[in-house]
C-alpha cells in the first residue's frame, strides 16, 4: 500500500472513531435523560399515592361525621316523640327541673347560636 492510501485509511478511521464518539456520547445522555424522566415519574407516582391515600381519608372522616350526625338527629327525633306521647306530658315540671333545662338551653345555644330557637332567646 502507498503512503496515499494508509493516510486515507486513517483518516476514514479517525472520522469512524469520532463519528461512533459521537453517537455513543448522544447515546448516554439520552440514557441519563430518561432516567432524569423515570425518576420524576416516580415521584410523581409515589406523591399521586399518597394524595390518594390522604383523599381516601378524608373521605371516611366526612362519612363517619354525616353517619353521627344523622344518627344523633333521628336519635333526637325519637326521643321527642316519645316525649311527646310520654303520660306526663302536660304536666307541669317541678320548678327546679325547669330551671336546669333552661339553662341546658341557653348553653347549648350559646354553643349553636344557629339552632331553631336560639335567635328568640337573645
Amino acid at each position: 500500500m502507498t503512503l496515499r492510501a494508509w493516510f486515507g485509511l486513517a483518516s476514514v478511521a479517525a472520522i469512524a472513531m469520532v463519528l461512533v464518539s459521537i453517537y455513543w456520547k448522544g447515546r448516554s445522555h439520552g440514557v441519563e435523560d430518561e432516567r432524569h424522566k423515570a425518576e420524576v415519574a416516580q415521584t410523581q407516582a409515589a406523591t399521586a399515592m399518597v394524595e390518594v391515600d390522604l383523599a381516601r381519608r378524608a373521605a371516611a372522616r366526612t362519612d363517619m361525621f354525616v353517619r353521627r350526625q344523622t344518627g344523633g338527629a333521628e336519635l333526637a327525633r325519637q326521643h321527642s316523640i316519645e316525649a311527646m306521647n310520654a303520660k306526663d306530658a302536660d304536666k307541669p315540671l317541678a320548678d327546679e327541673r325547669a330551671a336546669r333545662l333552661r339553662t341546658a338551653d341557653r348553653q347549648l345555644c350559646e354553643l349553636s347560636p344557629g339552632l331553631v330557637g336560639c335567635a328568640s332567646t337573645r
